[in-house]
């Protein structure tokens, strides 16, 4: 699926919006198989880094840079915790170089993974060429997009203090996409330009 808006306030400059949404009847179909689940293999691996231990980590380093490009970061990841409960704040580009789009999930710590319902995540838009219905516009399409993924929960396999990657897993535990790389990072580092 690929979806696009444009706006005269930003000469009509497309803000890309794509999309890698696993729909529902497939879930369930991919919930029904039998054996292990994808998540709960990776928690048996060797590999498997805890998200307390990862989250350890973050408070010293403060950012996480997924798929690092040579022109920066496809994503910036921040985490705060309270207790079991982590607010998880990610930053990218919603198709232009000046349109910044940050989803905050409200999170918690489950069995070594990060669990997160994103159909109470907050969405808001910063880019200061588009206009207050411009950005509402795209609030309510990225918002659209991202509750249509449900629940989510990732787990990490790496080391928290190097490289590592992060896997998304649907609530019946199958793996929902190809994993991200990740490393944590102590100032923020830049956004990449959106594909």
């Amino acid at each position: 699926m690929f979806s696009a808006m444009a706006d005269r306030s930003n000469d009509w400059e497309a803000v890309i919006l794509g999309s890698n949404l696993l729909d529902a009847a497939t879930e369930e179909r991919l919930g029904k198989q039998t054996g292990p689940s994808d998540q709960s293999v990776l928690a048996k691996s060797p590999q498997f880094l805890p998200a307390e231990a990862v989250l350890k980590q973050a408070e010293s380093t403060g950012f996480m840079c997924v798929n690092a490009s040579a022109t920066g970061c496809e994503v910036i990841g921040e985490f705060r915790q309270q207790g079991n409960n982590v607010a998880v704040i990610n930053r990218y580009r919603a198709g232009s170089a000046t349109t910044e789009a940050i989803v905050t999930s409200k999170a918690t710590l489950s069995g070594g993974f990060l669990c997160a319902d994103s159909t109470a995540s907050t969405v808001a838009i910063e880019d200061p060429r588009l206009s207050a219905d411009a950005r509402a516009d795209l609030v309510e399409q990225i918002s659209e997009r991202v509750r249509q993924n449900g629940r989510v929960c990732t787990g990490f396999q790496g080391k928290a203090n190097g490289r590592m990657t992060m896997l998304a897993f649907s609530p019946s535990g199958r793996r929902l996409r190809d994993g991200s790389s990740a490393q944590l990072v102590a100032a923020r580092p830049k956004l990449a330009q959106a594909q």
